[in-house]
């Protein structure tokens, strides 16, 4: 089994072939420091908003971390609802430390089935589980995989080795330029093996989870 989060550095290299706005979040050191810099200092807010990127690609410590800010009510008031939501997707982990906080929590939880519980761990769980992040990213290489003419299939090597761009930047927007300069990028033979690559590779991992913990809805508003 592949951990989630190395598979999401597989997929960095295919999405810096198509880096816009759309593209989901990918995890940066230099983020994980700031987030850690902030917390440290004692400004909750900016570390949260930091974490919940990080928490959004799958990072489990960042997840682990929500819900401490959420447990301890480091922003706002004490919520152990969503502490135990996000403990809940941290523990996935499989780390002792994720597995310890979130028996802690659930030790808080009276009732698991009460409606707000249920309502905000069902809502967290198909946004930041390693099935929904995984399930997105996915998504996002289907989407990005070009179609070339000739083929009904996305990701032809052959049918796309066989056409010739010409991103001429006399005639062409400036916009609609940045789109023909990243078609012919995808397009490239090893661009283009790489993603096929990692595409196959994440559509593994998600079926290895469906067999494991079954189907789940995934939001978009983390894309």
């Amino acid at each position: 089994m592949i951990k989630p989060l190395v598979m999401i550095v597989f997929l960095v290299a295919s999405m810096a072939v198509t880096a816009k706005q759309s593209t989901p979040y990918l995890i940066k050191d230099q983020d994980i420091a700031q987030a850690a810099k902030y917390f440290n200092e004692g400004q909750y807010s900016e570390a949260q908003a930091i974490y919940l990127d990080l928490a959004s690609a799958g990072d489990k410590y960042a997840q682990y971390i929500l819900s401490v800010i959420e447990l301890q009510g480091l922003v706002g008031e004490p919520n152990v609802p969503k502490a135990y939501a996000w403990a809940k997707v941290a523990k996935e982990g499989n780390n002792g430390v994720l597995k310890a906080h979130f028996e802690k929590v659930s030790n808080l939880i009276t009732d698991p089935n009460e409606d707000e519980v249920l309502s905000v761990s069902s809502d967290i769980y198909s946004k930041y589980s390693n099935m929904a992040v995984a399930k997105r990213y996915l998504r996002h290489l289907r989407n990005e995989m070009p179609k070339c003419t000739g083929s009904r299939l996305r990701g032809n090597v052959t049918a796309c080795r066989r056409i010739r761009v010409s991103c001429d930047p006399m005639t062409l927007t400036k916009s609609a330029l940045e789109s023909c300069l990243e078609f012919v990028a995808k397009i490239q033979p090893e661009n283009l093996k790489r993603m096929k690559h990692d595409f196959n590779l994440l559509k593994d991992y998600v079926t290895e989870l469906e067999e494991r913990t079954g189907n789940v809805t995934i939001s978009d508003e983390n894309e």
